[in-house]
């Protein structure tokens, strides 16, 4: 019984506890990127299910124009298929945000942004613009 009577204090604490770390739990994960913090050249990386590829991933991902123009901006990318041995460093975070997912990586590999794939090659370069310089 007295144990009981305690419950909601007990539920207080745990529930501020939660509510004063959360802001810092997400930081951890995925660090928010100011434009102060952004990098010189970058890589893009997309993880996806070719299998399940739907018509959206199909326009983004066959659009050469943009990622030729991409490359020129020092911005790296590539495509990976969720079970292929290459992408197994992507495919954890890419199933935290969903897949398809497009990873926005510095050059030395660290995740930078990580978010569902953009519909369209717009979206993926607002998103670059966020995180890259130039």
């Amino acid at each position: 019984m007295r144990f009981r009577s305690k419950l909601p204090a007990i539920f207080l604490i745990v529930g501020g506890l939660i509510l004063t770390l959360s802001p810092w739990l997400d930081r951890l994960t995925f660090p928010s990127i100011t434009p102060s913090d952004s990098v010189e050249g970058a890589w893009v990386v997309v993880v996806e299910e070719t299998s399940a590829r739907s018509p959206a991933v199909a326009r983004v991902s066959a659009d050469g124009s943009f990622w030729r123009d991409l490359e020129k901006r020092g911005v790296n990318w590539r495509f990976y298929d969720v079970d292929s041995p290459d992408a197994k460093s992507y495919v954890d975070p890419a199933k935290r945000v969903g897949i398809p997912a497009m990873l926005i990586l510095d050059n030395s590999g660290k995740i930078l942004r990580a978010v569902g794939l953009p519909a369209t090659t717009e979206g993926i370069d607002a998103m670059v613009k966020e995180v890259v310089r130039k």
